[in-house]
């Protein structure tokens, strides 16, 4: 997965706790659909919102308003699908400034990012997402998203990385 450093907005701070988003469907994405539904029911936190996502379109590496609505939260809630690989989400929600909260196996190591992650087992309860989400927004620190972000650009954008995989 790549992103478009073009398209990333500067990191700032902000006062959204966390968002989740995405494709909602139990037999492919299971955890994902049980935060969307806590989240709409509130029982993930105050601050702890469901946004619909826009979808990926053939534009490329263009998803410059999913980041823009990304860049409001401190957290965001990146699950893998049942098929356990990293998802284009986790990329973006890092450039973005956002500590990520995924399932995604620890073997799935990405690099230059992978300290941004908060990894939860797929069996992990609500009110364990609810602690894991308050705790990651209490510390939510500016430089150090700042600095994930800047090595997430780096890495992943879509130049770098068709180059180091063309070489």
């Amino acid at each position: 997965h790549v992103i478009d450093k073009d398209n990333v907005p500067v990191v700032r701070d902000r006062s959204g706790v966390c968002v989740v988003s995405g494709a909602f469907d139990d037999s492919v994405y299971p955890l994902r659909t049980a935060c969307a539904k806590a989240a709409s029911g509130g029982r993930l936190g105050p601050g702890t919102v469901y946004q619909k996502h826009p979808g990926y379109h053939q534009n490329g590496t263009t998803s410059y308003q999913y980041i823009d609505m990304l860049s409001k939260y401190r957290v965001a809630i990146c699950t893998c699908s049942a098929y356990k690989f990293a998802l284009r989400k986790i990329f973006e929600a890092t450039a973005a400034g956002c500590r990520v909260i995924t399932n995604l196996p620890e073997w799935d190591c990405l690099p230059e990012i992978d300290d941004n992650l908060i990894r939860v087992p797929d069996d992990c309860t609500i009110d364990e997402l609810r602690e894991t989400i308050q705790a990651a927004a209490d510390y939510w620190d500016l430089d150090r998203q700042r600095y994930f972000a800047y090595r997430c650009v780096r890495r992943y954008d879509y130049r770098t990385e068709t180059a180091r995989i063309a070489g």
